[in-house]
């Protein structure tokens, strides 16, 4: 089954630093996600409140992150702060979707 989310915004994280960059940033240990594999994420201030939710799915040399379209340009913002010499971008993905899909259904 798959459910149309349009209000959702999907983005590509690439660059050699990615993967640590997001490890760093990001509360769910994006290190274990297989190709093609996705995990539920978060993201907080320094002082640890939550600030979005994520999903994050991993996509060759680079991930997907996904979030609602009313935090998207807020918190990615915020992540582009932290970059500073870290081979990392971000790019909106406006033609592309997430779909999840679960062995069991």
């Amino acid at each position: 089954m798959i459910i149309p989310a349009p209000e959702f915004h999907v983005y590509r994280c690439f660059g050699d630093d990615a993967e640590a960059f997001l490890q760093n940033q990001f509360t769910g240990d994006v290190c274990t996600i297989s190709e093609g594999g996705w995990s539920l994420s978060g993201y907080c201030s320094p002082k640890g409140r939550l600030l979005a939710l994520f999903f994050v799915c991993r996509r060759e040399n680079e991930f997907l992150v996904s979030t609602h379209g009313s935090l998207a340009e807020h918190v990615i913002a915020r992540l582009r702060m932290y970059v500073m010499r870290a081979d990392v971008s971000f790019e909106l993905l406006n033609d592309q979707h997430l779909a999840f899909h679960d062995k069991r259904a």
